[in-house]
């Protein structure tokens, strides 16, 4: 039974191999970059943090080597499955640190530079 199953884990592995590799023929790939804060701190035990000056390398870099997507473009790609310009690439930021906009930003602004910031709304008005 042990065998029937890698059998059948190979077959469904290349299909889905197949699949994406279609997918990516038809609709381009593009690339989502999540980031967590943009700050200086001292502790960062979860690894969430890029500090404002490495941010700002990232963004130069992307800026120069990728095509960096809007918002509204990543989401028109998504609507209408128009495919994706080579070396796409789309920024996000996850839970809506207050680092985000005091630091990130300021630095998507001086890049003309876009991200897509999902928010934490759970704790508005409390003292968390």
């Amino acid at each position: 039974m042990l065998f029937v199953n890698r059998i059948r884990n190979s077959i469904a592995s290349r299909a889905n191999a197949a699949a994406s590799r279609l997918l990516r023929l038809k609709y381009g790939s593009c690339a989502v970059l999540l980031y967590h804060r943009v700050a200086r701190l001292d502790t960062d035990p979860q690894l969430l943090a890029v500090s404002p000056e490495n941010f700002d390398l990232h963004l130069g870099i992307l800026k120069r080597e990728f095509h960096l997507l809007t918002v509204e473009g990543f989401k028109e790609h998504l609507r209408t499955g128009k495919k994706f310009p080579e070396k796409s690439v789309f920024l996000t930021f996850d839970d809506g640190y207050a680092d985000n906009h005091q630091h990130a930003v300021p630095l998507l602004e001086a890049h003309k530079a876009e991200a897509l910031f999902y928010i934490c709304t759970g704790n508005i008005g409390t003292d968390h």
